[in-house]
C-alpha cells in the first residue's frame, strides 16, 4: 500500500465519517453488540466510543496499517482492549463459530472479494449470533441475497441496524 492508501484515505475516512448524523446510527447499531465481538474493517476506530460500557474487548481486522496508526488515540481513550489483526476480511484466521457478534460499518464497498468476506463472516459467527451492519449506497452486497431492513429514521439507502439469526447456512435479517 502506498502513501495515498496509508495516509490520505484514513484522513478522508475520518473527515467524511466522523459526523454527528453518522454517530447517531453508530450509537444505535453498536448498542446491540455483545459477547465475543469481531469488527471487520476497523478503520480509524470511529466505532469505539459507541460500544456499550459492558464491551471490554473487540477483535478487529483491517488490512491498512495507516488506519491503525490513526486509531491509536481512539483505542487509548476508549478503554476497550483491541486485538488488532492487520489483514482483510476474505480469509479470517479464526475457527468457525468463534464470535457472538460481527460488526461492519462502511466497509463492504472497500472489500474486493466481498462474497468471500461474507462467507468468512458467517463461518466465524456462532449460530444465533448477530451481524450488525451500517452500510451506504443503493445496493448493499447483502441486498442481492438478503432483505435489508432499515429502522425508523435511517435513510432508505442505508442498511442500518440488522440482526442475523442463522438458519442452517442461510441467515435472515430482522430489524431490532
Amino acid at each position: 500500500m502506498g502513501f495515498y492508501a496509508q495516509v490520505i484515505v484514513p484522513l478522508l475516512c475520518d473527515f467524511g465519517l466522523d459526523r454527528p448524523f453518522v454517530a447517531r446510527y453508530r450509537r444505535e447499531l453498536l448498542g446491540h453488540a455483545s459477547g465475543n465481538i469481531l469488527e471487520i474493517g476497523f478503520g480509524t476506530g470511529l466505532n469505539l466510543p459507541f460500544y456499550a460500557p459492558h464491551v471490554r474487548k473487540v477483535t478487529t481486522v483491517d488490512p491498512n496499517v495507516g488506519m491503525y496508526r490513526r486509531a491509536h488515540r481512539r483505542i487509548k481513550q476508549a478503554g476497550i482492549e483491541v486485538d488488532r489483526r492487520l489483514l482483510g476480511g476474505e480469509r479470517l484466521p479464526f475457527e468457525g463459530g468463534t464470535f457472538d457478534c460481527v460488526v461492519s460499518t462502511f466497509t463492504l464497498c472497500s472489500i474486493e472479494q466481498v462474497d468471500q468476506a461474507v462467507r468468512e463472516v458467517y463461518r466465524v459467527l456462532k449460530p444465533g449470533g448477530k451481524l450488525l451492519l451500517l452500510e451506504h449506497g443503493q445496493e448493499s452486497p447483502f441486498s442481492r441475497e438478503f432483505r435489508c431492513v432499515c429502522p425508523g429514521g435511517a435513510p432508505e439507502s442505508w442498511c442500518a441496524v440488522l440482526r442475523c439469526r442463522r438458519a442452517g447456512r442461510r441467515p435472515s435479517f430482522l430489524a431490532l
